[in-house]
């Protein structure tokens, strides 16, 4: 019986060795991946600062080479790949923000391994509370890995690899480029100059002629394949109109502040405003693409600390309500700040509309910034669970696709563009004066 025990003993301790292993083999992971993020975020800000700062051609050419890398994000997605499953069914995954929890897993273990109680009459092992509970886990997670087994077994059944057509894809390419940038064949809503460098934009909208099109096309591809489906069809449009409404705001952010102020916003009495050079004209995008980021980033770090409590595990189980509140405050904070500073210095982010004299405006838009970039987030990784994907692409290395990275920072640009617009060509427009 002493045998026995000490046996038992001897295979819990193995077992922790193992936790306590694979616990540090984490934490390396945690640290590489960080390292990877970090030098390709340098990567990034050396191609995209150029190109928001020179503005013109250059940053559209950018932009079209995004919606090119979008759309095949987009058309990858719904593919079946059996390399790119969430493994969130099969083990459980370390928290990025709380790494804590890992710890805590290893001395329960640990615990338990001190409560083994063994009956000498009767030579059964009583278990503990903290065992039964562990036991019934293992159940459960039995059970859902049959379960997720059946599952992949049926999506590899009906999707088999298979890529969608040629035609889906030649669709998806045009539809996209044209719906960004339809608005530069209106000269009445896009301004160029001879040198090419300065673009005005006035609005973002989409031709309601092509976005019929659209539909009917891709609507007429369901007839004639057997494999495209309704519900792609449905996917496609839905995600395919709001990337391309959204790569637009981008645009209209970094081309919007001079020409907007000049024709709604400015007095008659007033004169024509001018921003000394070409990258005072980008403060615009910078403020709302780096109010996104930052939020991201103040998030994680106040998660990482002191992030406790989940705020949606079913979509993402990494974000925790402290690290909601604390990015969405502390990028608020900042978001304001930089207002003010720019005002101060004698360029403001959007003259007569995000400046000290309209400070009001300054704190609301900064606000919605930060929320809506995790509301963002979160509709982005609810299409990554349905689709059982990890990342929609690979072109980032530790950040995975450019949907992956630029989620709330798309969805933030559009937000943020329609509540420009929304009070410059409104009533509202009294407000501001």
């Amino acid at each position: 019986m002493n045998e026995q025990n000490h046996e038992t003993v001897e295979k819990t301790a193995e077992n922790n060795e193992t936790s306590v292993v694979s616990a540090t083999e984490e934490k390396k992971k945690d640290k590489a991946s960080l390292k990877t993020r970090i030098i390709t975020a340098l990567v990034l800000l050396c191609i995209g600062v150029p190109c928001i700062l020179i503005g013109g051609w250059l940053f559209t050419a950018f932009i079209l080479i995004i919606t090119c890398a979008i759309t095949y994000e987009i058309l990858r997605a719904p593919i079946f790949n059996p390399k790119n499953m969430v493994q969130d069914e099969k083990k459980e995954a370390v928290s990025e923000e709380n790494p804590k929890e890992n710890q805590e897993d290893v001395k329960l273990q640990e615990e338990k391994a001190e409560e083994i109680v063994v009956n000498n009459e009767s030579e059964e092992k009583i278990l503990t509370k903290k065992e039964i509970k562990a036991q019934k886990k293992k159940e459960e997670k039995e059970e859902r890995d049959k379960l997720y087994e059946v599952i992949t077994d049926y999506e590899k059944e009906i999707f088999r690899n298979r890529k969608f057509s040629i035609i889906i894809y030649v669709t998806m390419y045009v539809m996209m480029i044209s719906f960004v940038f339809w608005l530069y064949t209106n000269p009445s809503l896009v301004q160029f100059s001879g040198d090419g460098f300065s673009i005005i934009m006035y609005d973002i909208r989409i031709s309601t002629l092509a976005l019929a099109f659209f539909v009917a096309l891709l609507f007429f591809n369901v007839l004639i394949e057997d494999d495209f489906t309704v519900h792609h069809a449905c996917y496609l449009f839905t995600l395919g109109i709001f990337c391309s409404i959204a790569i637009q705001s981008v645009l209209f952010l970094r081309y919007c502040p001079e020409g907007l102020y000049n024709l709604m916003i400015r007095d008659e009495s007033e004169p024509l405003f001018h921003y000394d050079n070409f990258m005072e004209q980008c403060l615009l995008l910078i403020y709302v693409v780096g109010g996104a980021l930052i939020t991201d980033a103040y998030a994680y770090f106040v998660g990482r600390t002191f992030g406790k409590n989940k705020l949606n595990p079913r979509i993402s189980p990494k974000k925790t309500w402290e690290g909601f509140v604390g990015g969405c405050v502390l990028a608020s904070v900042t978001g304001i700040a930089f207002c003010f500073i720019c005002d101060a210095l004698g360029s403001p982010v959007l003259k007569g509309l995000l400046d000290i004299n309209h400070w009001y405006w300054c704190i609301v838009f900064s606000i919605l910034i930060s929320v809506v970039s995790v509301l963002g987030d979160f509709m982005f990784s609810a299409i990554k669970r349905f689709y059982k994907i990890k990342d929609f692409g690979t072109i980032l290395p530790g950040h995975g696709g450019l949907l992956d990275r630029f989620d709330s920072v798309l969805i933030t640009s559009l937000v943020t563009s329609c509540l420009i617009l929304f009070i410059v060509y409104s009533p509202w427009n009294a407000l501001i004066k």
